[in-house]
């Protein structure tokens, strides 16, 4: 199943899950706050409805804001919460059934690693300084050290377990990094020129500044020695 199919099975009240499982379904009774009166919940006979965390952490949402920004272009055009007004509820019940079950896969995979992809971190800082592939959490972290230690003086290097996948997606994931530091080259050089060019204004400011008290001071002093000798 590609990712839009189990996300749409995943909204159902009663997921069927991938084509290789059978699920049946019991029922609880638990009281609604919010509609002041007992519900009956369905309760799947096989855990996360048959996926394996596997599948469910490769859908690719790390948090439930980025799973409902991903919903919100794909089933309501990309639209606000204020136009959509009244379908904003839609788009939040949508959003907070897949994710209530696809989080603890997600928690449990981010937090052990897997065979893989990582990104890597500056401790305390959010943009990524690229990519390693790994088996393990801990292989990821060496391998971040050994390769992107030497950047970080206080050794403050993280990883992060992004997706489960092969040694060769490094490639891509790396130079999308490549053209974000490249972007960041040509404006910090922009950004060089124009203090540059502010320096020398600064420069011709003062030297300016010098000429007008020299000559100023010169010509004063003329006049005051020619006053002097008419008197």
């Amino acid at each position: 199943m590609n990712r839009d199919n189990i996300i749409n099975d995943l909204m159902r009240r009663r997921p069927k899950g991938p084509g290789r499982v059978k699920i049946d379904y019991t029922f609880k009774e638990e009281y609604c706050y919010r509609a002041r009166k007992y519900k009956k919940i369905p309760e799947p006979s096989l855990e996360q409805y048959g996926y394996t965390s596997d599948e469910l952490f490769d859908l690719g949402f790390k948090s439930k804001e980025s799973l409902r920004e991903y919903i919100r272009e794909r089933d309501f055009e990309g639209k606000s919460d204020y136009i959509l007004r009244g379908r904003k509820s839609t788009l939040s019940r949508r959003t907070s059934a897949v994710w209530s079950r696809i989080e603890g896969a997600v928690r449990a995979l981010t937090r052990t690693g897997g065979v893989g992809i990582y990104s890597v971190h500056r401790l305390y800082h959010s943009g990524r300084m690229g990519h390693v592939y790994a088996r393990t959490i801990e292989e990821a972290t060496e391998t971040a050290n050994l390769f992107f230690g030497y950047l970080c003086p206080d050794k403050d290097v993280s990883v992060k377990f992004m997706k489960l996948g092969s040694v060769q997606e490094i490639y891509e994931l790396n130079r999308s990094a490549a053209e974000k530091i490249e972007v960041n080259i040509s404006r910090s050089e922009a950004q060089i020129k124009e203090e540059q060019a502010r320096i020398e204004r600064y420069r011709a400011t003062l030297m300016t500044l010098n000429m007008v008290e020299t000559q100023q001071v010169a010509i004063e002093t003329v006049n005051d020695i020619s006053a002097a000798t008419a008197a």
